[in-house]
Order: structure tokens, then sequence, then C-alpha cells
């Protein structure tokens, strides 16, 4: 689930710079994943949202750096 949605915003930012000529940057495409995921997070069963919370941390912080 989570792969899905990581090529799923790869595919949306390729679109936006290809098409849209928007500027390759690396936190808009984290902070549009972490936004994506809280709403899949929701459609999970409960035992399952700690692997969207566990990715969305490690994005996260990625971010910070």
């Amino acid at each position: 689930m989570v792969l899905a949605l990581c090529f799923w915003q790869l595919w949306k930012r390729r679109n936006a710079v290809v098409f849209w000529n928007e500027a390759p940057q690396l936190r808009q495409l984290l902070a549009e994943f972490m936004k994506e995921a809280q709403v899949w997070r929701c459609r999970l069963e409960p035992a399952r949202r700690s692997v969207v919370d566990a990715w969305s941390a490690t994005f996260d912080s990625a971010m910070q750096d």
C-alpha cells in the first residue's frame, strides 16, 4: 500500500515537472506523500496504521535535514 502511494506521488510530481514546468522539489514530494498518507491511513484497519505512521515519520525526518 505504501509503495503504491510512493509511486503515485512520484508520478504526479513527474507530471507537474514535465507538463506544468514546475521545479522538481524533494520537500514538496515528501509533503504531498505525508498529506495523502494521512487520508489513506483513515481507511486502513487499525493494525496496519502503524506502517503509514512509520513511513510518514521517516519522510518527516528527511524533510528536517
